[in-house]
């Protein structure tokens, strides 16, 4: 091994010997350029090799083959963002929005965003509430009710109750299109409604305070969108205040809110609500979990002026007097009715608004649903006789009011006395269309909830005393004219009466046909 090493080496030296004998190589040896000229050559060679390859399709090996496809490398996205808006931002909001989906729901006929803020109890704005006591006013005013068994006085105590009333119909048919969850509460100086919530396995948001956050902290508002996907704006907590502004509420937050915000939960980096964004008659209005919480319990405590008070039945009692259900009158506060009813303290009410009545708490549920002003049928049993009547709902503070609607039912609508003086100049006393029939005759001819009435044919509505006026044209077979006023703007509209073939049947609505 060793000999064939120094002849290798001896080879070399010769090599070397050789080609420093030629002229050139020595001339460069001798100056110490042989190197750099070397070194000059081998990057002359492969920029000229470069500039020859240039023109080459990439991954070419002949003329014959196919390029070759380099895939190019997709960014990794990672499942789970950490909790830094900072990094992958807009991600990490989307994310956030998505995670509290189970936290949000859509209440009423309109689909409005709701929050869920306790076991089975969804908080909103006001307006889902009054479509719905609309709806109900709607369709309670201009139904034809069903024919009385016996005298608005006493009846026979054979008289049977009839379990398909109208009430009973409007309500579900109101369940309908509410959806799963049922109205318990609202305040319209508030802004807010109450939603009971039928689904078990809905889930509430965790409440936060706060007041631990320092200013300058993410924040986000959460809500549902028009095609009931979850949506979020990004802000920043700015401060809480110690007593809530009526108008901007105690949680202050720097975000851009949209104008037209329903309702809103403003959520931490964790999903933990520490804020409720709601619309309000002076804008959009931020209060924190705290004030929340104090909002919900009055909504729940705030007591209605009720005119009649009622108490549950004991079981034996039932069974003693062979009723099913019903409660007892306690109290009647006469003073709040314009015309004093039959009842008296000491009935036992079976019926009211045409429901059968089974507790004190199913009684409220119905009172408060009254449109003050609308004539409820109900029935008693005093002794053992069984007592009908009917009487004009009192306003919610007490004070009786005077008129009841008028049906105009072959035309689908009804009109109401009502004193608006003192209130402007087109806020004067008068008759004024209080509720119109979906898809009937008022409807299809364009008349408006709301629309000032000033004359039926011809002959002027302007005090509450043509009643009897209004009380002829609801008999009327023919078309009447209406003179309206909206808008300050006024209106001729004509209404044919519904036939006996173009009027729904009992139970029917248009839409069903």
């Amino acid at each position: 091994m060793a000999g064939r090493s120094l002849a290798s080496s001896g080879m070399l030296k010769v090599s070397v010997g050789v080609l420093l004998r030629l002229p050139v190589i020595r001339a460069l040896h001798k100056r110490q350029l042989l190197f750099p000229t070397v070194v000059s050559i081998i990057v002359a060679g492969v920029l000229v090799q470069g500039a020859l390859d240039r023109g080459q399709p990439v991954g070419l090996t002949s003329e014959s083959e196919e390029p070759v496809v380099v895939p190019v490398p997709r960014p990794i996205v990672r499942t789970d963002l950490e909790k830094t808006p900072l990094t992958y931002f807009s991600d990490y909001w989307n994310q956030l929005a998505e995670g509290a989906r189970e936290n949000l729901i859509v209440v009423g006929p309109m689909s409005t965003p709701g929050i869920l803020v306790g076991p089975k109890l969804a908080l909103t704005t006001v307006q889902p509430a009054l479509t719905l006591l609309r709806q109900r006013n709607r369709l309670v005013l201009t139904r034809e009710e069903p024919e009385e068994t016996g005298p608005e006085g006493e009846s026979d105590e054979a008289e049977s109750d009839d379990p398909d009333s109208i009430a009973e119909d409007v309500m579900e048919r109101l369940i309908d299109q509410a959806g799963p969850h049922r109205l318990r509460a609202w305040d319209e100086e508030l802004g807010l409604a109450l939603f009971d919530v039928d689904d078990a396995s809905e889930t509430a948001f965790t409440l936060s305070d706060p007041r631990r956050l320092p200013s300058g902290s993410y924040l986000g508002a959460v809500t549902l969108d028009g095609t009931g996907e979850p949506t979020v704006v990004p802000g920043y907590l700015v401060a809480t205040v110690a007593e809530a502004d009526p108008d901007f509420g105690d949680l202050i937050v720097s975000m851009d809110l949209p104008a037209t915000l329903s309702v809103a939960a403003i959520v931490d980096l964790d999903g933990a609500m520490v804020g409720l964004a709601y619309s309000s008659d002076a804008g959009p209005r931020v209060v924190t979990t705290i004030e929340m919480l104090g909002l919900i319990e009055a909504l729940q405590t705030k007591t209605i002026c009720r005119s009649i008070e009622v108490s549950d039945l004991d079981g034996e009692v039932q069974r003693t007097l062979g009723v099913e259900s019903g409660v007892l009158i306690e109290y009647v506060r006469r003073e709040a009715f314009a015309q004093v009813p039959s009842l008296q303290a000491g009935d036992i009410l079976l019926e009211w608004s045409g429901t059968s009545l089974e507790s004190a708490d199913q009684f409220v549920s119905v009172f408060d649903a009254q449109t003050p002003g609308s004539l409820v049928r109900y029935r008693v049993l005093r002794g053992r006789r069984r007592v009908t009547g009917g009487t004009i709902m009192p306003a919610r503070d007490c004070d009786p009011v005077t008129s009841a609607p008028v049906r105009l039912l072959a035309f689908g609508l009804a009109v109401q006395w009502v004193d608006r003086s003192g209130g402007g100049a087109e806020s004067t006393d008068g008759w004024h269309v209080v509720a119109v029939a979906p898809d009937g005759a008022a409807d299809a001819a364009g008349v408006k909830e709301l629309d000032y009435l000033l004359s039926v044919d011809g002959r002027r509505v302007a005090d509450e005393d043509d009643q009897s006026i209004l009380e002829a044209a609801a008999a009327s077979e023919e078309v009447i004219v209406l003179s309206l006023l909206r808008d300050g703007r006024a209106k001729l509209i004509a209404v044919p009466p519904l036939t006996g073939d173009e009027a729904p049947a009992e139970g029917e609505t248009e839409t069903d046909k």
